[in-house]
């Protein structure tokens, strides 16, 4: 399965790459407009990025290769990344391209090969195999059926891998993580409030639709949100762009935990700013005719997450409250006068609701008598956790 993906990574993709010239370390004089005619060895060093904005593929110098011969490149990664190949290669009929990668003990990582076409071409490889940072050998020879020598240019880039990185809030940030695997994204929240994950996914055969600005076929990024120590604060979810992954935190360091299928990863965080209330009755805090947040944080006992506002109302008139609420679960919101509860109701993720007075016979709505009251805002389970906005007119 995975050779089939990568196989569907071919033409037309390099013309996707915003592809300007960097010239590559070398031991020997090699430009993007020389030949050579002799086996040589190039030094290269692997650019590695967390974005696809103005990627930049280090490319070899353009060689020819025969029957049988071999040109060896020495590529240095500095950081554990996903390495692909772009093979720029002029026309040959018969044969094939052997490309093999090594690491610094002489053991093969990966090998595959490039077939004969009728056309100039661009094929694009993804190394299996996840790459550490390290020194690497790509090895690339021509078959014994060449008919005739060809000419070739190599282009590679990585995109990050590693087991555990930072990002930052509105950052959108690329991450290959490997099946079976998991990697953790550090990030640090200054404020209270509520965090979003707007994630998508994709695989290999996808790649290419990326990289020329299409819409990939995605799938949602299995996430949680764990506490500093990597504990995780809530089970996992399939956050997508449409429908982010939300938590209500407190200020402190965090780590998002995704779980890898092989495939790379956009996760942008986006932040919202919260308040997070009062326990006391007698503190409640006032609700004013414009919308505020208030967070019911992740991991907080019922009691705790229970809050207190009121509402003064000085002369009897009709006043409307609403509540919205974005998280998991619900929240109840209970409105009190004394003692004695005038009402509540559920508000659900997504979700805004309208409370008034009403007459118990006739359901028709009637002002609120002079006097303060009070509102409870509560959760039913201790895993519910988001945030809610109240307000009056």
């Amino acid at each position: 399965m995975r050779k089939k993906l990568l196989a569907s990574l071919c033409m037309a993709a390099c013309l996707a790459i915003p592809f300007s010239y960097a010239a590559p370390q070398k031991t020997v004089a090699a430009t993007a407009n020389t030949i050579h005619a002799m086996e040589t060895t190039e030094n290269i060093t692997i650019p590695v990025y967390h974005s696809l904005n103005n990627l930049e593929p280090q490319k070899t110098g353009i060689y020819t290769l025969s029957s049988n011969e071999t040109k060896n490149f020495q590529v240095t990664l500095n950081k554990t990344a996903s390495v692909s190949v772009l093979f720029n290669s002029s026309t040959f009929t018969n044969g094939s391209i052997f490309v093999s990668v090594l690491n610094s003990s002489g053991t093969t990582v990966d090998r595959f090969s490039v077939s004969s076409s009728s056309n100039s071409y661009t094929e694009v490889r993804n190394i299996s195999t996840v790459l550490s940072a390290g020194t690497y050998t790509l090895s690339v020879k021509g078959s014994y059926a060449l008919s005739s020598s060809v000419t070739f240019q190599a282009s590679l880039f990585g995109i990050t891998a590693s087991q555990t990185d930072t990002i930052n809030i509105s950052e959108q940030k690329i991450h290959y993580t490997a099946l079976n695997k998991v990697s953790y994204h550090k990030i640090k929240i200054n404020k209270n409030g509520l965090l979003k994950l707007n994630c998508f996914s994709f695989y290999n055969s996808d790649f290419e639709k990326f990289l020329k600005g299409s819409t990939p076929t995605t799938s949602g990024t299995k996430v949680t949100l764990c506490n500093s120590k990597k504990k995780a604060l809530s089970s996992y979810s399939y956050a997508k762009t449409k429908s982010p992954a939300k938590y209500a935190v407190k200020k402190g360091t965090y780590y998002i935990k995704v779980y890898g299928f092989g495939a790379y990863d956009i996760i942008k965080p986006t932040f919202t700013t919260a308040n997070v209330g009062t326990k006391s009755k007698k503190k409640a805090v006032t609700i004013t005719k414009t919308y505020k947040n208030y967070i019911s944080p992740i991991k907080t006992s019922k009691s705790a997450a229970t809050k207190w506002f009121k509402i003064k109302v000085p002369k009897a008139k009709k006043i409307s409250l609403f509540a919205k609420y974005q998280g998991s679960g619900s929240i109840t919101v209970e409105v009190f006068k004394g003692n004695k509860s005038c009402g509540r109701s559920s508000v659900y993720n997504g979700g805004v609701k309208k409370f008034t007075m009403t007459n118990f016979i006739s359901r028709k709505e009637i002002k609120w008598t002079k006097g303060t009251y009070y509102v409870k805002v509560s959760k039913y389970k201790k895993d519910y956790q988001g945030m809610y906005s109240l307000k009056i007119k």
